[in-house]
């Protein structure tokens, strides 16, 4: 049997937290402050090796 993709879901952080979340009711609050925290840097911070 093969199997094909038929489409995509919205890469959303409310889907995210609806498949990823275990109990959280603001975890999808939480995934939204990150991005802007993340979009708002004004410059790259790099890993630690």
């Amino acid at each position: 049997m093969r199997k094909m993709l038929t489409g995509w879901d919205q890469v959303t952080t409310s889907r995210i937290a609806q498949r990823y979340n275990v109990g959280d009711p603001g975890y999808a609050g939480k995934l939204n402050y990150c991005l802007s925290v993340m979009k708002n840097q004004s410059e790259v911070i790099p890993c630690a090796a």
